[in-house]
């Protein structure tokens, strides 16, 4: 069982490497926040081939909120959501990270335009 924020908690992480990289203590936390990530989504995956897909869906909320960075596991939690015919999450899920990937392509300059997003879509524009 999982008590506190994880997201704040890696989020506090971040933001101390962010300002001192070589921190010790903080490289450790991360380093087994994601090594619990992994747990996470072993377990995960191991529930769902079981058909328990909805606690499957607990793991890879932690695991996400343990390693936000990580796109395999917004995959993984929008086929668990799939799974369970849970549609409209799945999507929500989806189109995230497809927000996050133009957004990140857009400020690289790699995509050339005009970015326009709203909470229903995100369209890259020439």
């Amino acid at each position: 069982m999982v008590h506190g924020d994880l997201s704040e908690a890696r989020a506090a992480v971040d933001d101390a490497l962010a300002m001192q990289p070589s921190h010790a203590p903080a490289l450790a936390l991360r380093e087994t926040m994601d090594d619990c990530a992994t747990i996470y989504t072993t377990e995960a995956t191991k529930l769902a081939l079981l058909g328990n897909a909805s606690d499957a869906v607990v793991n890879l909320e932690h695991a996400r909120q343990l390693r936000p960075a990580d796109a395999s596991l917004r995959v993984k939690l929008a086929m668990t959501f799939r799974q369970q015919g849970r549609l409209h999450e799945a999507v929500e899920v989806r189109q995230a990270q497809c927000w996050l990937l133009c957004f990140l392509l857009h400020r690289l300059g790699l995509l050339g335009g005009t970015l326009q997003t709203s909470p229903d879509f995100v369209m890259c524009r020439r």
